[in-house]
């Protein structure tokens, strides 16, 4: 039997070249598709050949109709799916990193086309029985496929070929799920699924959620499974349903990178012994870019800012059930809820929180902490406060210093709060994909408070100093206040050993 190779994509993506160029530290965020042929292994190899010249036509073809589907936009970008998509091939399958995530359907319609297309291919074997049992034969190559989804920051860079290659969690989490589903089912990591059901808030009825699966090394994740109806080829058939569940302890073969080095961080990576809150943390990092901005608005009040580093900032609030994880249990809360914002911390509280974080994330703890005093290395790699600056430079997003309209999308404040704190995450993020910067709680910043700005310009500038300065920064206002305190520039103090029912804090770590 002969097999016509399919034709080669060229290997040269001006896209992905200017990407590359573009980007701080070779990080940038992707949705990844990761396709599994199930029972390769257990064919004939004459027939793993045909199969998989059958999926990577299939594939091929599915991305041409891509180009076609999202012309409008794709266009607009000068990207080619087939050119421009970085295509891993694993001998079984193919991991597709797509190297942008606003348009957050692009990866599911991607793989229900190729799922439409492997069931009219499967139609060519004439009811073979032994493909429709079993989901595999050696008589024709009809197939069937895993399907997993993932999306998030990886690093983008040349293998040894000279090829633009990926790694990071993202990948590493979409082959985990994809491995936890059955034949053309679909599954989705927790980041993926949140991104489309916030693009897509009617489907959120088309998911199944598993909670707490044990993944390689025994982490924990939770995991959604798409069961739309009318989609042709999918399987629907949830896991407590289907007679040939698989065990969810999989060690699926990925790319892989140094879960160790210092760039595999930046993008997400953990070490084995590391718990599932260090884990979780480390794949949802933001990475805000370094930039400069007018800092405050009137008269001395403001000043220009540098920011010369970029750094990792968490897109939500620290929780309570984080919290408890980090420092165990008999923290008082004002409202109580695991995913609601830990509330009545102390600035002193919020450091020792960081301090924490980091020695069980093996990194550099940032705060030294005697008994009236606290010293802070900025330099560490660890977890700490944002600085006053840094603060709202992520709360801008590249934007001014006005609140965002309509302000009630974005942020919890008196007007539609009911006078409660609310679960993070429940509103419109900032064009970082920050939520919940502005309203629901204050948050405390690292700096010490003054009442004006320096003149003229500084670089990273981390607050007042001198014997007089008492109290940190407050940033974002609360549910408690009024929309005039909801902005970017709003500030407050308290002394570092005050708490109140509206106080809060978020945590970033200095990108190397």
């Amino acid at each position: 039997m002969s097999h016509t190779q399919p034709k080669q994509a060229s290997t040269e993506s001006a896209f992905l070249e200017k990407l590359s160029e573009s980007i701080v530290n070779n990080i940038t965020s992707m949705q990844i598709v990761y396709l599994d042929i199930v029972a390769y292994s257990q064919r004939e190899p004459a027939n793993q050949l045909a199969v998989v010249m059958a999926f990577q036509e299939i594939t091929r073809r599915t991305l041409l109709t891509m180009n076609t589907d999202y012309e409008t936009y794709l266009v607009q970008r000068d990207f080619d799916m087939l050119r421009d998509c970085i295509l891993l091939p694993t001998g079984d399958g193919v991991a597709i990193g797509i190297p942008f995530v606003d348009l957050t359907d692009l990866a599911l319609n991607l793989i229900k086309t190729i799922l439409g297309k492997v069931e009219a291919h499967n139609r060519k074997s004439r009811g073979c029985e032994k493909l429709k049992s079993d989901k595999w034969c050696n008589c024709h190559n009809g197939f069937y496929l895993r399907c997993g989804i993932g999306e998030g920051r990886v690093l983008l860079f040349r293998d040894l070929t000279g090829r633009f290659n990926v790694a990071g969690t993202p990948i590493n989490l979409a082959a985990r799920v994809m491995n936890l589903g059955g034949p053309n089912q679909i599954f989705f990591t927790e980041g993926a699924y949140r991104e489309y059901v916030d693009f897509e808030p009617e489907e959120e009825t088309n998911f199944h959620a598993y909670h707490d699966v044990t993944i390689k090394h025994g982490l924990s994740i939770n995991v959604y499974q798409y069961c739309s109806s009318g989609v042709a080829g999918l399987n629907t058939d949830r896991h407590e349903e289907s007679r040939s569940s698989p065990s969810y302890d999989v060690s699926p073969a990925t790319p892989q990178s140094d879960a160790g080095s210092p760039a595999a961080l930046q993008a997400g990576m953990i070490t084995v012994n590391q718990p599932s809150h260090i884990f979780q943390l480390l794949n949802r990092l933001r990475t805000i870019p370094k930039g400069n901005y007018i800092m405050g608005e009137g008269g001395k009040k403001i000043l220009e800012v540098n920011i010369t580093r970029p750094f990792r900032i968490d897109p939500y609030l620290v929780t309570q059930q984080f919290f408890e994880e980090v420092m165990g249990s008999g923290h008082k809360n004002h409202f109580s809820g695991d995913n609601l914002p830990v509330d009545r911390v102390t600035w002193i509280q919020a450091v020792e929180f960081c301090n924490r974080l980091s020695e069980q994330a093996k990194l550099d703890p940032v705060y030294r902490i005697d008994r009236e005093s606290v010293h802070a290395d900025l330099a560490n790699n660890g977890f700490r406060l944002p600085s006053e600056a840094e603060w709202e430079y992520a709360c801008r997003a590249g934007g001014s210093h006005q609140p965002p309209v309509p302000l009630e999308r974005h942020a919890w404040f008196n007007r539609n709060s009911r006078r409660i704190s609310h679960p993070i995450g429940g509103l419109t993020p900032n064009n970082f994909g920050l939520y919940d910067m502005l309203g629901n709680l204050w948050e405390w910043c690292h700096d010490w408070y003054g009442a004006d700005f320096p003149q003229g310009s500084t670089d990273d500038y981390v607050g007042a100093n001198g014997p007089e300065v008492v109290e940190r920064v407050l940033r974002g206002g609360s549910w408690l206040d009024i929309a005039p305190v909801i902005t970017p520039t709003y500030r407050k103090r308290a002394v570092p050993t005050s708490s109140h029912k509206t106080y809060g804090f978020r945590i970033v770590s200095t990108a190397s």
